[in-house]
């Protein structure tokens, strides 16, 4: 009798260790499930941000580029401020990266963010808005974009090596 119930005890026991154990395994799968999906929604948004901001870059050039070339412009109020809400764009960009990226892109992002602070700057402080001037509109010196360039420029090269959370390398490892 005793052994009869120590047979069934145990395998009760083993079945019971069996549940344990295969769910201790399911949730261990669960877990790097879940993790490597976190991983690859960190990649996605590295990337977007890092695509925004390049593109919010590339927006504040044109809009610069444009306003040089026009000559005198009637609207220059409207571009100014267009240019400087471009610039703060740039910069919320440059933000955001800084919470998802390594040292190198984000100092590259910061980099950025400051030539189009000057850049729009330059613009605003070269503009002759005096009302009651005839060339009022005009840009008294054309901006120089050889720096802003450089700091774009800088900042892709970082961009297409960088990886979420300060990883460099020649490229994203998605399994």
């Amino acid at each position: 009798m005793a052994a009869s119930l120590v047979t069934t005890l145990g395998s009760v026991l083993a079945a019971l260790g069996g549940i344990g154990m295969t769910q201790g395994i399911g949730a261990r799968n669960e877990r790097r499930k879940n993790e490597r999906l976190m991983a690859e929604e960190r990649v996605r948004a590295h990337d977007r941000t890092c695509a925004d901001l390049m593109a919010a870059a590339r927006k504040l050039r044109l809009q610069i580029v444009v306003t040089a070339k026009i000559g005198r412009c009637t609207d220059m109020d409207v571009r100014l401020s267009a240019i400087q809400e471009q610039a703060a764009i740039v910069n919320q960009h440059a933000s955001e990266l800084a919470l998802l990226a390594g040292d190198a892109l984000v100092t590259a992002g910061r980099d950025l963010a400051r030539e189009a602070d000057e850049l729009a700057g330059f613009v605003a402080e070269t503009a002759l808005m005096d009302r009651d001037d005839t060339s009022r509109g005009v840009l008294q010196e054309k901006p120089d974009l050889a720096e802003f360039e450089k700091a774009l420029d800088g900042f892709e090269a970082q961009a297409r090596t960088a990886q979420p959370g300060g990883a460099s390398g020649s490229g994203r490892s998605r399994r």
